[in-house]
């Protein structure tokens, strides 16, 4: 658990909620950004490995459990906004 509070604390506060969600569902993360002026990414992004399928998955627990808009990124990109998916190839 200790190693698990220091991980969080180390990430943008903006996004910090939405990574720990998917991660405790099983989602592989590997970069998250809160967005905005300073930050790697406009807006709030999460990236993970996994194939299409994981995109869809990560879409599916976060969509369940209520995170706010932000990029999803596995192989392909998915956009949430207003609850719904957008992008991908």
């Amino acid at each position: 658990m200790k190693h698990e509070r220091n991980l969080y604390s180390r990430l943008d506060k903006g996004i910090r909620r939405e990574v720990q969600v998917l991660i405790e569902g099983g989602i592989e993360t590997f970069e998250s950004c809160e967005g905005g002026l300073g930050h790697a990414y406009y807006e709030p992004t999460v990236r993970f490995h996994g194939n299409r399928g994981e995109g869809f998955r990560a879409l599916a627990i976060a969509l369940k459990m209520g995170l706010r808009s932000m990029n999803c990124g596995g192989c392909d990109l998915y956009r949430m906004k207003n609850r719904s998916a957008r992008g991908g190839n």
